[in-house]
């Protein structure tokens, strides 16, 4: 019997800081920018011990590398061996049925995940808490049509464009807004076996059922094409990519935008201007386009939406909530068509 992969310390839901981030053209070097929503004083204050302090933060791609291949890890092993099934369920806007699983991690296996990354994040007091996660994979036909899609419109809408996408189908997301992009310094750069990446990182604002506050998600993304080393011949994959969605606390820098009240004053929108309840969420997705022609596609998540929500609620909303995406995104794809190809 193998050994069950040991979690490591980025996809978890204990959220990144500032400090565990890669050197950037806008960001100080680490400890520089505190866990406060910074002032214009202080953000001028910070920029000037920034340009005499230098930057000790980790090239990009070295971050990458370590977060990606972990994620990796987790989608393809880690999964596999822990996740247990739960169920397969029929999605509305979806021609295949989609298996729903379960994985339950103690707070010793996430610490002990937590202490295998404590070179390459900052160490905080806070332990990593126990975790459940749960994820679906289907498999779908290379198709242009109604409860499908093609790899092409995988590979773009969530890879390329992960962040817009995800925002378009899922009616409770009201905004999204970036707060950091490494995009330019990635263009063209690859490391490993991960190529066309992208990084940032986003706010996502959802509504909440009547009576709850809404929540912002704040997200670091990462997504890249993988070259798969260790495929088999019946699971041969021509094509993968892999998508990265890790929590931050971003109450501290200055392009946030919902997570450090600047919407309070700054929204234009009565809904925008709401007081949100900041949110954790972590999530690893995987597609493949398989050597039948088939696309496999899986995702795996874990979060924690706090407010007065009680946990055992929230997991009972997970299972039909991540079904119910895999209809919403071919819903999209099918309004992105000439009619004709709808």
């Amino acid at each position: 019997m193998s050994e069950t992969p040991q979690l490591g310390g980025f996809v978890r839901l204990l959220p990144l800081t500032i400090d565990d981030l890669p050197e950037h053209p806008s960001l100080p070097g680490p400890g520089v920018l505190g866990k406060s929503p910074p002032s214009e004083q202080t953000s001028h204050q910070q920029a000037q011990k920034s340009s005499t302090q230098g930057s000790s933060r980790r090239p990009p791609l070295e971050f990458i590398n370590s977060v990606l291949t972990e994620a990796l890890t987790f989608a393809d092993s880690t999964l596999d061996a822990t996740f247990k099934p739960l169920s397969e369920k029929s999605a509305s806007g979806s021609t295949a049925k989609v298996k729903l699983l379960k994985g339950e991690f103690s707070s010793e296996q996430t610490n002990a995940g937590l202490q295998s990354a404590s070179s390459l994040r900052s160490t905080t007091t806070t332990k990593a808490p126990a975790e459940t996660w749960f994820a679906r994979r289907s498999r779908h036909e290379n198709a242009l049509r109604q409860g499908t899609a093609t790899w092409d419109e995988f590979d773009h809408y969530l890879r390329d464009d992960h962040s817009e996408t995800e925002k378009a189908y899922t009616p409770d997301i009201k905004y999204s807004h970036t707060a950091l992009d490494w995009d330019p310094e990635l263009k063209g750069k690859n490391v490993s076996n991960f190529s066309d990446i992208k990084m940032h990182i986003t706010e996502m604002f959802y509504t909440m059922p009547v009576g709850l506050d809404p929540r912002v998600f704040s997200v670091l993304v990462i997504t890249a094409k993988t070259a798969s080393t260790q495929l088999d011949a019946a699971s041969s994959s021509p094509q993968d990519f892999i998508v990265v969605q890790i929590p931050i606390d971003i109450r501290a820098l200055p392009g946030a935008f919902f997570s450090n009240g600047k919407n309070l004053t700054e929204g234009t929108q009565s809904l925008e201007k709401k007081k949100p309840v900041l949110a954790i969420y972590t999530s690893v997705e995987r597609a493949k386009l398989l050597g039948d022609n088939t696309i496999e596609w899986t995702m795996a998540t874990a979060s924690n939406a706090g407010g007065i929500l009680p946990m055992w609620a929230q997991k009972l909303g997970v299972p039909p909530a991540i079904v119910k995406d895999v209809g919403l995104f071919f819903d999209l794809m099918a309004t992105t068509r000439p009619a004709a190809a709808a």
